[in-house]
């Protein structure tokens, strides 16, 4: 996606261009200036996960857990799937890790890593929200249980 095409785009485009030249200029400041420092671009889906703190309201969620509340526990039990743009996740837990290696390893310098665990769809993430949470389930589109919208 081009600069242009990203200021032209929807919120969505201009979110995932940011950080594709975000990333971009990072490389390029290390190229030039050659710092003293390692970098080490690491690249994630959704992220889902226990909270730190245990106790937070719905105006602190982050962006993969916003989306969730937002478009799965808004609704209802006849509401149709939401849209889910970003098929793959990965546990929180897991991306610390993946941060965690990044600065132990030396090998990890100049280098991009995708961290991804699984794919799910947004009838897996529905079916997860009714079978681990029953008293969500009038808020949860039903969909076809068990089935993947994924194309």
């Amino acid at each position: 996606m081009s600069y242009e095409d990203a200021i032209k785009g929807n919120k969505g485009d201009a979110y995932r261009a940011s950080k594709k030249f975000a990333e971009q200029a990072a490389w390029k400041f290390v190229e030039e200036e050659k710092p003293s420092f390692d970098l080490v671009a690491i690249n994630q889906p959704m992220i889902f996960g226990p909270f730190l703190p245990e106790r937070m309201t719905i105006k602190d969620l982050n962006e993969s857990n916003a989306r969730i509340y937002n478009g799965y526990l808004k609704s209802s039990k006849d509401g149709e799937l939401p849209h889910n743009a970003l098929t793959v996740c990965v546990d929180v837990q897991d991306m610390a890790t993946a941060h965690r290696l990044a600065i132990e390893k030396p090998d990890a310098d100049g280098k991009r890593f995708i961290v991804s665990a699984r794919e799910i769809s947004a009838q897996k993430i529905c079916d997860l929200l009714r079978s681990s949470f029953p008293e969500l389930e009038e808020r949860t589109p039903f969909g076809k249980p068990g089935t993947s919208d994924i194309p």
